[in-house]
């Protein structure tokens, strides 16, 4: 999905988590977590092409056979919430998170979509876990 969807999305669910807990910090965190998880593809494209471009990194339409995504992995996930205790702020990261997550897994015509989005399964599929 294109980061401008992700961004309206993430917008609208953190305004919801923020009528629902008046907390502007947890709702900008929520906004941060479903939004700017998308970093990675610039990173992506950076290793993959060896140069820089904002506007064809988040296009996404660039990836060939291998996918790193380092971000958009369910193990970050599972290491914030580990690491960090439950509260507001984890809470607003996860759903922030979740649905970034799903989204891009409904989106994409991925193979393996119930692995595709560990980072341990792209790993061991020397980043075609994605793409295939």
């Amino acid at each position: 999905m294109k980061p401008q969807f992700h961004f309206l999305i993430s917008a609208i669910i953190s305004i919801v988590f923020f009528f629902l807990t008046k907390n502007i910090v947890a709702s900008l965190i929520c906004l941060s977590a479903g939004f700017l998880i998308d970093i990675d593809h610039i990173l992506d494209y950076s290793i993959i092409y060896k140069k820089f471009s904002l506007k064809k990194a988040m296009k996404g339409e660039w990836y060939k056979d291998k996918v790193y995504i380092l971000l958009h992995s369910w193990e970050i996930l599972i290491i914030i919430l580990i690491i960090f205790r439950l509260n507001i702020y984890t809470i607003a990261f996860a759903i922030g998170f979740v649905q970034h997550l799903i989204i891009d897994i409904f989106s994409y015509p991925t193979k393996n979509k119930p692995l595709a989005y560990f980072l341990t399964y792209r790993i061991l599929t020397n980043f075609r876990g994605l793409c295939g």
